[in-house]
């Protein structure tokens, strides 16, 4: 199906609403670029990075004003944070395989620095590593968050698991 065009209505019934509209997309690729930002790194080699000073002189160097340089680390993320983090990137493959540049607007847009909350790469960053205005960049990403919205609902009117799962989860709470 092509995702411009739209499903036929339900007999004699109105649309289902929506489960992920643009705002709540937006919300769960910027968690998961601070879920993968939040990601411990374990260096380049298995073993990481060693320093084969004497225990002494490190506790030297600490006394003097020369403790560790590494930036502080926020804590790593949960199971649940990471599973949604997998599955909000696989949203990004609902774009149109020709669209690499709004598929990579959109992934550079989602990252957000985990300590401080701010976006790793503005609008205005944006335009200029890709060479156009920081407006017609904002525009693209807006565009790309619609297609994976359209893309979504779609699956949701198609019955896919996760809207079923979701269904039940929301009937479940309801109940109680």
């Amino acid at each position: 199906m092509n995702m411009m065009s739209k499903p036929l209505p339900p007999a004699g019934g109105e649309w289902a609403k929506p489960i992920y509209d643009h705002e709540v997309i937006v919300y769960r690729l910027e968690e998961a670029g601070r879920t993968l930002l939040s990601l411990p790194n374990a260096g380049c080699l298995p073993s990481g990075y060693r320093a084969f000073w004497p225990q002494g002189a490190e506790v030297a160097a600490e006394c003097w004003g020369y403790g560790s340089d590494e930036p502080i680390r926020p804590p790593a993320p949960t199971a649940a944070a990471i599973s949604r983090m997998d599955e909000a990137m696989r949203w990004v493959q609902l774009i149109a395989p020709d669209k690499r540049v709004i598929r990579r607007i959109v992934l550079m847009r989602a990252l957000v620095n985990p300590r401080n909350e701010r976006h790793i790469w503005s609008l205005r960053k944006i335009g200029k590593a890709l060479g156009c205005d920081h407006k017609a960049v904002q525009r693209w990403h807006d565009q790309g968050v619609d297609w994976i919205a359209q893309a979504l609902y779609a699956q949701q009117l198609a019955g896919a698991d996760w809207a079923v799962l979701w269904a039940a989860e929301r009937q479940g709470r309801d109940a109680l």
